[in-house]
């Protein structure tokens, strides 16, 4: 799954002149107790397009300094530490979470099918625990049933380890077997980027300063970014890709974003990706060209199954494809609103009524009308239409990051906002945290990265704190219980 990151830039001063208090206070509430040698400084994730992925490096200028940066080019550009204890990055897949922590190391929770907890031993964790057999890391991903991080130290650098479910081969080892027990991806190192979908896995690679954004891909047939007939069971270059600044991948298709914002993209159409071009594309083509009359410069992209939702450099979003659970951003419509989709898969229609009139009091002493029965005041029914777009419309601006899932016909948009808050859009599986218009994720306020999955989501805090909603019915919210949280949740650890 996707997750977006914000930089520690981005914060108020006085946030971070606060982090020491609100390190206290978060540490009292959960009950931990501070180290007694404090660990190394924690650098925050930087903001697309740069990088999807929250890197955990030591800073030079402690984690205080707003100028800290990384002296070394190879893991990408570095900024302020936000918090120095809990969690750094988080990423969720089909009823599992994985964080990385401020101590480098990794944590999972939820189901442990097919080992993609990385948990030996464990059918469920219903809190964090820690992935022991891990080396220390600086950027994780979950697809829907494996997981990946890459190391922070060894040689040569940025090695990744993967485990889970690996019957398409996404765990990059040669074979596919799948595992709880992370192993080396064969032939892969100098790793500055990871993304993992449902039937592969892809990371960005800056091993010379010539070819700083080569991208190679592993796992399933069609989605690893060139023309090949098998599975690919081992990483392989994704054909012309050489300078790349963000790498994404969705539940069909799969997404380069260049250093010149333009984005170059495989996979299948119908999302409106590839405009009126239906697909499959096995090798990367030009994505999105002409899809917009503006030249503001491209900063992401989400993938969804049936959608695709634009990120531009000004903050504002624009979005094409199936709008069948109102993801496209555009169906301001009551939360309680019928809407019903024709089996030829033509326009979703939705139809409500007014809510009724506030009922009429009267002041003490005063009676009412006598009149029986009393009337009947009309309320007024509205139908709208909503049809799938081949072409970008658009959706919203003040946007800071964008996520969507589409696996297993979702159809959810989520964004993090100009007030640090996350939002949601479209259909939800289980629960009620998916809506036709923008529905606000409680306790998502000063949130900095999020995530999300077919049935939950996660955000990371600038405190360090880590917040979940949706299904929890494998421990995948981490608060303990198997009780959805459909209003959220804090993760404990």
């Amino acid at each position: 799954m996707r997750a977006l990151s914000l930089s520690a830039a981005s914060l108020s001063a006085a946030g971070l002149s606060n982090a020491a208090g609100l390190l206290a206070a978060f540490l009292s509430g959960c009950g931990s107790s501070a180290p007694s040698s404090a660990p190394a400084p924690i650098v925050a994730p930087t903001p697309m397009p740069a990088a999807i992925v929250a890197l955990a490096q030591p800073s030079p200028g402690g984690p205080s300094d707003p100028r800290a940066t990384s002296s070394d080019a190879r893991e990408g550009p570095a900024v302020p530490a936000v918090a120095r204890q809990g969690f750094v990055q988080i990423a969720v897949g089909l009823d599992v979470t994985c964080a990385l922590m401020a101590d480098h190391g990794v944590r999972c929770w939820g189901s442990n099918a097919d080992g993609r907890a990385g948990l030996d031993g464990l059918d469920v964790a219903s809190v964090p625990t820690l992935v022991s057999s891990l080396p220390p890391s600086r950027a994780i991903a979950v697809g829907s049933s494996h997981a990946c991080a890459v190391e922070r130290d060894g040689e040569p650098v940025g090695r990744v380890r993967c485990w889970g479910d690996n019957r398409e081969g996404q765990l990059g080892d040669g074979t596919t077997a799948s595992r709880a027990h992370p192993e080396l991806v064969t032939g892969l190192d100098h790793v500055v980027e990871l993304e993992a979908s449902e039937h592969a896995t892809c990371a960005r690679i800056a091993d010379a300063p010539e070819s700083p954004g080569r991208v190679r891909c592993w796992g399933r047939a069609g989605f690893v970014g060139e023309r090949v007939r098998r599975d690919q069971l081992v990483p392989i270059d994704v054909h012309g890709v050489r300078d790349a600044i963000d790498v994404v991948l969705g539940p069909d298709n799969g997404c380069a974003l260049l250093s010149d914002h333009a984005a170059r993209c495989w996979g299948f159409g119908g999302t409106g990706l590839f405009g009126s071009r239906p697909g499959p594309f096995e090798r990367p083509t030009w994505a999105v060209r002409d899809a917009h009359d503006h030249d503001l410069a491209l900063a992401g992209i989400a993938l969804g199954s049936r959608h695709v939702c634009l990120h531009f450099a000004d903050g504002h979003l624009e979005c094409a494809g199936d709008d069948a659970y109102g993801q496209l951003l555009d169906q301001f419509v009551p939360d309680e609103a019928q809407c019903d989709r024709p089996s030829d898969g033509s326009d979703v229609t939705c139809t409500w009524e007014d809510p009724p009139p506030p009922h009429e009091t009267y002041p003490p002493g005063v009676a009412p009308p006598d009149i029986w029965p009393p009337p009947v005041i009309p309320r007024a029914t509205h139908t709208e239409h909503f049809a799938s777009r081949r072409w970008y419309a658009f959706a919203r601006s003040g946007v800071r990051a964008v996520v969507a899932d589409g696996q297993f016909a979702m159809g959810r948009t989520c964004i993090l906002t100009s007030t640090d808050e996350v939002a949601c859009f479209g259909r939800h599986g289980l629960g009620d945290w998916g809506h036709r218009r923008e529905s606000p994720m409680p306790l998502t306020r000063g949130a900095t990265q999020l995530d999300v999955a077919p049935h939950h989501g996660c955000a990371v805090l600038a405190d360090g704190r880590a917040v979940c909603w949706g299904s929890n019915h494998a421990g995948q919210l981490g608060d303990g219980t198997t009780e959805p949280r459909n209003d959220g949740v804090f993760v404990t650890w």
